[in-house]
């Protein structure tokens, strides 16, 4: 459970780098293809991290090297996906009121985030309490799994080996309940993956054909400007 922590830390850590480094590059995309293209452009980078640390946390002996790929895509995500929006949230309101339009957004970001980290964590407990039954003796009642589910999404050790005083002699060396956590993170990496993948698309028609639009018509008039002078 402990090296199971340290995973998480050091998988949070390669999320968090990323994140820093990647606005500009996600203010250039913006710029030079609009928002309607660079916003679901960096919510398919952050579905796809996802789902690589899914299959991260599939492999034989999941560890923090086997989740850094995914961790590191989806960070860059994130950066890629934060300065287009909350740039965009901002001009889309007369500048008087653009404060208002910045705790509008912020505020939309942390109820969804609130949402969905509730969602995440019934998620993981669902996963581990389906796993674990495969894995532990069938005598074990449902009330007592799901319990134990929870105190390992909580990655609380001490609890879960005071939970059932046998599964020291069931599972010693903690791979059960590894496995079970695993299962559970797999679970909500797809939640993940597939809800920002849907995100994507939704932005991508509504917002992509503006943006192609915009950049038609911005090219419109040099273009002839150009054919005039040709004229001349």
């Amino acid at each position: 459970m402990r090296a199971a922590r340290l995973t998480l830390s050091a998988s949070g850590l390669a999320y968090t780098l990323p994140s820093l480094l990647f606005p500009p590059l996600g203010e250039r995309l913006a710029l030079r293809y609009g928002s309607g293209i660079a916003i679901p452009a960096g919510l398919f980078t952050i579905g796809l991290g996802f789902l690589l640390m899914r299959y991260g946390s599939s492999a034989a002996h999941a560890d923090v090297w086997t989740m850094l790929p995914g961790c590191v895509v989806a960070g860059a995500g994130l950066g890629l996906t934060n300065t287009p929006v909350t740039n965009t949230t901002t001009a889309a309101v007369a500048p008087e009121r653009a404060g208002m339009a910045s705790g509008i957004d912020m505020s939309a970001r942390m109820i969804t985030l609130a949402i969905n980290i509730a969602l995440m964590g019934a998620i993981l407990v669902g996963g581990i309490r389906f796993n674990l039954p495969t894995r532990l003796p069938k005598t074990l009642d449902s009330a007592l799994l799901g319990r134990l589910a929870e105190k390992i999404a909580a990655g609380d050790g001490e609890a879960v080996k005071t939970g059932i005083p046998a599964l020291a002699r069931i599972d010693p060396s903690g791979s059960i309940v590894h496995a079970a956590l695993m299962q559970g993170f797999g679970w909500v990496m797809v939640y993940g993956g597939v809800g920002v993948w849907v995100l994507a698309v939704l932005g991508f028609v509504i917002s992509g054909s503006a943006s192609r639009r915009l950049k038609h018509q911005k090219h419109a008039p040099a273009t002839q400007q150009a054919s005039r002078c040709d004229a001349c």
